[in-house]
């Protein structure tokens, strides 16, 4: 059976690396999808992070934090599909996705509640993701926390969130 092991994980040191957005502001999306590009504070890489809101379901959404050359570092997934990892264990619901490039199937999933999250990322609390109260905007900069992204955009928000 195979095991995700992130301090093997090539990407890990950019996933933990701190970023800072380099636009002041943009309007969050309702079904539709935006881009946003972010520098390495130490490497100066290029990052993006992205919001893809598409679905039809109010609630589904996708936050993505990537390396501007398209490799993926890090993806949550609210109120989505379930996700079958390499060792065929699915994951069901919201759930969060680190990347691994030398998986042939490229990424691990974890619920959120997953003891490994809090190995990986010791000062965040994921339950804050899924509390009723958080919205779409606040899930994004719970995301940004997560990504090690300061110095977030002014929001012009939609009416759906």
């Amino acid at each position: 059976m195979e095991t995700f092991n992130f301090e093997d994980n090539e990407l890990y040191v950019n996933l933990l690396e701190p970023k800072t957005f380099t636009i002041d502001s943009f309007k969050y999306p309702y079904r539709s999808q935006c881009s946003l590009p972010l520098i390495g504070d130490s490497t100066r890489a290029e990052y993006i992070l992205d919001i893809n809101k598409k679905s039809l379901i109010v609630s589904r959404t996708t936050l993505q934090n990537r390396m501007k050359e398209s490799h993926t570092l890090l993806r949550l997934d609210l109120d989505t599909k379930p996700h079958r990892n390499p060792d065929g264990t699915v994951v069901c619901g919201t759930h969060i996705h680190i990347f691994d490039r030398s998986d042939v199937n490229g990424s691990w999933a974890f619920e959120l509640s997953n003891p490994i999250l809090s190995t990986i990322f010791p000062n965040f609390d994921f339950s804050n993701l899924k509390k009723d109260e958080t919205d779409s905007i606040e899930q994004f900069r719970l995301f940004c926390q997560l990504c090690n992204a300061s110095n977030i955009p002014t929001i012009a928000s939609t009416l759906f969130n």
